[in-house]
């Protein structure tokens, strides 16, 4: 590589970093719940958050991308500021950014991987039972019952009165009989 192309490939690396677009960040509160692992979050600004009412007053907001913990009841919190989703560019970028993150668990709750386990073994039990006799039967009841109000009219024209239930059908009108174009 030349010395030429290096000098611009860094001063283009550089500018690129330190003049970033600024981070389009949403207007609304974000809720992102994850059973997986027994926690929540809030994403928003400093006034969303404060407005929701989930930052107790009198708390010292992290500098930077620090965050800030407490206990409050039976939950864990913990306060920083991260990247909007879709934002590009170095982390540098977005110290200052007002775009914050209250992610919050249960304290002494169980584990993620005992989460999992107990997950797997209902899907365990659920696969066992469908495969069982009494399961093929249950299974057998709910299809003949699908089967026959597929076949009812009166039904089916009923969910045709509901709209977004029913699909509507897809291709061409057949030609009418009186259509001239028709060989």
């Amino acid at each position: 590589m030349t010395k030429r192309y290096q000098e611009t490939a860094a001063s283009l690396a550089k500018r690129s970093v330190d003049e970033a677009a600024p981070a389009r960040v949403p207007g609304d509160l974000i809720i992102e719940m994850s059973p997986k692992f027994g926690s929540c979050s809030y994403y928003g600004s400093r006034a969303l958050l404060e407005a929701e009412g989930v930052i107790p007053s009198g708390t010292e907001w992290p500098i930077g991308f620090t965050s800030v913990k407490w206990d409050a009841g039976q939950f864990h919190f913990r306060l920083m500021r991260t990247r909007p989703d879709g934002a590009k560019g170095h982390r540098k970028i977005f110290a200052e950014c007002d775009w914050w993150q209250l992610w919050w668990h249960k304290i002494n709750d169980i584990s993620w991987e005992d989460r999992a386990i107990a997950r797997k073994t209902k899907e365990l039990k659920d696969i066992l039972y469908r495969h069982s006799e009494r399961g093929k039967k249950e299974w057998s009841a709910r299809y003949q019952l699908f089967y026959a109000a597929g076949k009812d009219q009166r039904f089916q024209a009923f969910k045709t009165l509901i709209p977004g239930l029913v699909r509507p059908k897809r291709g061409r009108k057949a030609a009418s009989q009186g259509d001239s174009n028709v060989q």
